[in-house]
């Protein structure tokens, strides 16, 4: 097991606070993505792919990103995991639809995570709450079982495939976070193989880069000087 160090995994530590901390899988994912900061974009968005590879994360910093002025209060979140009944989940979603947004935010957020799991007359009334719903709402989803969702649900939503990220692509963060913990980088190849063991799941990803910590320390290979964060 890990050791923690200050009390914190880098799990937590090195969670992304914003986008700019995501390691998109590819560059048309991070497009799509973006395509929505303006806020003017609102269409039903998908997110889909393997566990563990940031789905969720980009949904729950997307809307901040979108507007500065977004508060909880314009958030509706339900997780297919603990969605009691179909009854539930869509009333819960048409009141929600119901509510104008509160503040300077000019849209609400419904977000429903891991939708694959949700009571199956649920998800089947997914298609008519989209079309009924007021142009300020705005919905997310996250499964990891792209395949088993209904057609018409995902021929509404823009939708964005985020499968396991190249290593390539997460060798910048690796070493920003090698950095802030002041130690010196091992050689790239060494932080590719990490990337690469870690099979693209970023939890993975983080507790083998806090292993690689503690051994650097261990071994003295630490910086002489302070680097801010």
């Amino acid at each position: 097991m890990t050791t923690v160090l200050n009390n914190q995994s880098f799990e937590e530590r090195y969670k992304p606070r914003s986008l700019n901390d995501v390691v998109f899988p590819d560059i048309i994912a991070e497009q799509k993505i973006k395509a929505y900061l303006s806020g003017q974009k609102r269409r039903p968005l998908l997110l889909y792919g393997p566990p563990g590879t940031g789905k969720t994360s980009v949904a729950k910093l997307l809307p901040d990103a979108m507007c500065p002025d977004f508060t909880a209060a314009n958030l509706l979140e339900i997780g297919g995991y603990d969605a009691a009944s179909s009854a539930e989940v869509v009333s819960k979603i048409q009141g929600f639809c119901k509510r104008a947004p509160l503040g300077n935010c000019p849209f609400t957020v419904i977000f429903l995570d891991e939708i694959d799991m949700l009571p199956p007359g649920a998800r089947g009334k997914l298609k008519a709450l989209i079309d009924n719903a007021g142009e300020w709402v705005f919905f997310m989803f996250t499964t990891n079982h792209h395949s088993v969702l209904e057609t018409p649900l995902k021929s509404r939503c823009t939708k964005v495939h985020f499968d396991k990220a190249d290593p390539h692509r997460w060798l910048p963060r690796m070493k920003q976070i090698l950095k802030r913990e002041r130690v010196i980088a091992p050689p790239d190849p060494h932080l590719l193989n990490l990337a690469e063991l870690a099979d693209g799941d970023v939890r993975e990803i983080l507790d083998e880069l806090q292993d690689l910590v503690i051994t650097l320390r261990a071994q003295g290979k630490t910086l002489k000087r302070k680097i801010s964060a």
